[in-house]
């Protein structure tokens, strides 16, 4: 089994005494249930599904910020600059950052390599139908991504449940799937009156002819 905690790296710069200081994890691992999360009133797991961040890593634009929870104003590397390196095994959506020699830098470092943080999480964002919500066979709410269409961050967290989830994108789809089974709940109950209904006339039958 691959190990998905967060690694520290470093690298000799040729021709210096200096060094590139480099942390490795994966931001989110395919086909494994997350943390329960609690969200907006609801409890649910999140899977991501392989292939869902394909399409959004092509993008000859893409912008992905490496950051301390989510926070923009602890940034520690971009995929623009090339301080940032996303790609995808067949583990999950692995990251590579260089370390800013900065004091966040050194301080995160430090704390990867006390083990203070070993967690990772990313901010995302799908487009409809390409998530669902759905209950498995112990009746756990699901949410399941399909695809990304928009990466914004990778997070190093202090408490993450591997994927920091879009709350309107969670939203969205809860109201889809509380609409079928709403849907269901009524197409049962019509199925449940109107066996009623004929029961109720055989018995009506039944009694006339005798």
């Amino acid at each position: 089994m691959i190990d998905s905690k967060i690694k520290i790296r470093s690298e000799q710069v040729e021709g210096s005494e200096e060094k590139k200081v480099f942390i490795e994890g994966y931001a989110a691992v395919f086909n494994q249930k997350s943390k329960l999360i609690f969200e907006d009133g609801k409890l649910f797991y999140e899977i991501i599904k392989p292939n869902a961040f394909d399409e959004v890593l092509k993008d000859e634009h893409l912008n992905v910020k490496a950051v301390v929870d989510h926070d923009n104003s602890k940034l520690l590397a971009r995929t623009k600059s090339g301080t940032l390196t996303l790609s995808v095994d067949e583990y999950g959506l692995k990251y590579s950052i260089l370390l800013p020699d900065t004091n966040l830098g050194e301080d995160i470092a430090k704390m990867v390599e006390r083990g203070d943080i070993f967690e990772s999480s990313f901010k995302y964002f799908t487009r409809k139908g390409d998530d669902r919500f759905e209950r498995d066979e112990n009746g756990d709410l699901i949410h399941i991504v399909e695809r990304v269409s928009a990466l914004y961050d990778v997070s190093l967290v202090v408490d993450g449940a591997f994927a920091n989830t879009n709350m309107s994108v969670v939203k969205r789809s809860l109201k889809e799937l509380e609409a079928k089974e709403q849907a269901e709940r009524e197409r049962k109950e019509a199925i449940r009156k109107e066996l009623t209904k004929q029961r109720e006339y055989l018995m009506k039958l039944r009694n006339y002819e005798a």
